[in-house]
């Protein structure tokens, strides 16, 4: 079984700066998805729609140009069944998503 998932998001963020090298933000917005099984038949079913999405993070500037990031991002919500299967046995997918990410960038 194979599955895949692909989101586009769209979080406006707001930063609240403490220190010249640390700050923190908010986020919130939508998150547009699309999610596919492939259960080894003929037919491939598949899940679309927008889910709600935040999160909340903290930036570190390590030197000029260089920052770590620690983030937490929540999306909870469902995706509709598309239709474009014979085997109409699908429902549609609930989807709750708790993300940490650990990032370094680099701006130069």
């Amino acid at each position: 079984m194979k599955h895949s998932f692909l989101v586009f998001t769209i979080t406006p963020k707001i930063n609240i700066q403490f220190h010249r090298r640390f700050s923190l933000y908010l986020k919130g917005g939508l998150s547009l998805s699309h999610q596919t099984a492939d259960f080894g038949g003929d037919d491939i079913p598949s899940w679309s729609g927008s889910i709600p999405t935040y999160g909340l993070g903290g930036e570190f500037r390590i030197v000029a140009g260089l920052e770590a990031r620690l983030s937490y991002d929540k999306m909870k919500g469902k995706l509709a069944f598309n239709e474009t299967s014979s085997d109409s046995t699908y429902t549609d997918s609930e989807i709750d998503l708790d993300l940490i990410t650990l990032g370094i960038q680099y701006q130069f």
